[in-house]
């Protein structure tokens, strides 16, 4: 007796086989999850920097664009895709993310970019697990309250600090010193 489905044994099919087959691409179409890509370097508190993608969600109506700074607050591990593998790595363990500064503007503070009024501050990081970085910070702060002592204490667990040609994702438990070299309010 047939099914109604396509006999692989002697190549015919029926309408039921082709609704069928219909149906399962529609649902791993429905399964596919789109995402961008951002090429990204991540220093690791094993002193290796590793190059790769990491994957992000697409804007779409209900919301905006992940940003890599989104993974790195939200998610215990970051994948980055090199080539032929795909390597999980432990967020506590990024001492930086280093992005190039045109793929990296949704990386940056807006209100801190936009604002008139905002505080930019040449400085230098030292990390307890990679070289010293110095670059800039930009941030938006109440007039009371602009000294950048105050901003590291509001900062995020990854803050943005831009330099010539890099943003760089730095992990706020990994600085051993901040020492400003100028800042303009």
């Amino acid at each position: 007796m047939r099914s109604g489905f396509a006999d692989a044994r002697d190549g015919t099919s029926s309408t039921a086989a082709r609704v069928h087959n219909e149906a399962m691409n529609e649902r791993d179409r429905s399964v596919v999850i789109r995402k961008d890509t951002v090429g990204v370097e991540l220093r690791t508190s094993s002193g290796s920097t590793e190059v790769g993608e990491v994957f992000l969600r697409p804007i779409d109506a209900s919301s905006r664009a992940e940003r890599l700074v989104d993974i790195l607050a939200e998610r215990a591990f970051v994948p980055l895709r090199q080539e032929d593998k795909l390597i999980l790595f432990a967020t506590p363990h990024i001492v930086w993310a280093r992005v190039d500064l045109l793929a990296a503007i949704d990386e940056l503070d807006p209100d801190a970019e936009d604002d008139a009024t905002g505080v930019k501050a040449e400085v230098e990081v030292t990390l307890a697990h990679a070289p010293k970085l110095t670059g800039t910070l930009r941030y938006a702060l109440p007039a009371q309250s602009r000294r950048l002592a105050d901003y590291l204490e509001r900062a995020p667990a990854f803050f943005p600090l831009r330099t010539g040609d890099w943003v760089y994702l730095v992990r706020l438990a990994n600085v051993v010193s901040i020492r400003p070299i100028a800042e303009a309010r």
